[in-house]
């Protein structure tokens, strides 16, 4: 269920902060979600250690905490300011509980090739859900032109499900220790694989507000949005499903290689529907192609360079999900400086497009300096 309830605190609120404030809008709010969910993992680990309901039950008080928010912002009657720092601020911390409980759990799945065919299947569930949720946004704005009676009715239904279903099973994991992030940033290796998480960090950011500002920018409107990730989705999540059933040996570098090389080209076709809209279409489409597979490979070396280290686990996912979090909160936070400097919304999106085009290398030659211990068959 989380992964259903994510798809509407990314997408979804995004559009509603972009069409709402524009640009600036998107980038002020995934800074405040990031900053909340980095919180929220760090209580997760608390509550694993402390309370006898083990990472399952930790997950489940998360996502009752993420429907309860959407259910609130759709009720109480606030502004549109106060409604975007709930939802980014409570459902961010709502979030980061429930994300630091499954990250615990994956990292304990048993070797690479298990996990890389699970983070596969996760991501064409979570693209499946973006194709559910914009489909429920639209026929909900169809009826009423209140965006915020999706949040109340999609909280009511979430809470409903979570009530009616019983917890799912896991095998026994042992609770996480006392964190130990001094002793960790004490370590060269540490240190060592950090350039891979604050370029992955700084590249998902702006992956996340561009997809959502280029779209909005180009279409105009919630519904129009709510439209192009319908689309988009359903070809990923049908294409996504097929790769999960491939025997994949672990994180693969020439094959995201390959996935990254379609991602440029989805920039590069965004970077002309700013001018010339007709190529919209074409972004949407290799976007929907590449991004799932590029991130279901990135899951994978990213995971597996969180358990790897010579640190606690439990230190080791936590330390690198601040690293993550600084680098997404800094790159937002450069651009967001140059809209305040009165750089035009227009010179922003095409900045923040050659800076995602220009990290794309970056990001396989530090996936490949965290994976060089790999078989060599993973790295030729």
């Amino acid at each position: 269920m989380f992964i259903a309830l994510d798809v509407f605190f990314t997408g979804l609120v995004g559009a509603y902060a972009f069409s709402t404030a524009g640009v600036i809008g998107v980038l002020a709010f995934i800074p405040v979600q990031q900053v909340s969910t980095s919180a929220g993992h760090l209580l997760s680990n608390t509550l694993m250690r402390r309370c006898a309901a083990g990472p399952l039950g930790v997950q489940r008080w998360g996502v009752a905490g993420l429907a309860s928010c959407l259910l609130l912002a759709g009720t109480l009657p606030l502004d549109t300011k106060m409604l975007l720092a709930l939802l980014s601020s409570a459902g961010g911390l709502s979030r980061g509980v429930t994300y630091g409980s499954r990250l615990w759990m994956e990292a304990h799945l048993q070797s690479a090739q298990v996990r890389q065919q699970y983070l596969s299947l996760v991501e064409a569930s979570s693209t499946l859900f973006k194709v559910l949720a914009p489909s429920f946004s639209l026929v909900v704005l169809a009826l009423t032109p209140r965006f915020e009676t999706i949040y109340l009715l999609a909280g009511a239904l979430f809470l409903l499900v979570l009530v009616l279903t019983r917890p799912g099973r896991w095998e026994s994991l042992r609770r996480p220790g006392p964190l130990q992030l001094g002793r960790m940033w004490r370590q060269r290796v540490y240190w060592a694989s950090a350039p891979y998480f604050l370029v992955e960090g700084a590249s998902h950011a702006l992956r996340t507000a561009l997809f959502v500002s280029g779209a909005m920018a180009v279409v105009g409107s919630l519904k129009g949005y709510a439209a192009v990730e319908m689309g988009a989705s359903l070809c990923a999540a049908a294409w996504l499903l097929v790769q999960s059933r491939v025997n994949l040996p672990g994180p693969s570098l020439p094959q995201l290689k390959r996935f990254q090389s379609l991602l440029a080209l989805a920039w590069l076709s965004l970077l002309l529907a700013l001018w010339l809209p007709w190529v919209f279409p074409l972004f949407i489409l290799l976007y929907a192609v590449s991004l799932p597979l590029v991130t279901a490979q990135k899951s994978g070396v990213t995971l597996s360079g969180m358990v790897k280290a010579s640190v606690p686990l439990e230190s080791n996912l936590v330390g690198r999900s601040l690293l993550l979090m600084t680098a997404r909160i800094t790159t937002l936070g450069v651009f967001a400086a140059l809209w305040a400097a009165g750089l035009s919304q227009h010179a922003l999106l095409v900045g923040m497009v050659l800076l995602a085009l220009l990290l794309l290398p970056l990001e396989y030659a530090t996936a490949r300096c965290l994976h060089r211990e790999a078989p060599a068959r993973q790295l030729q």
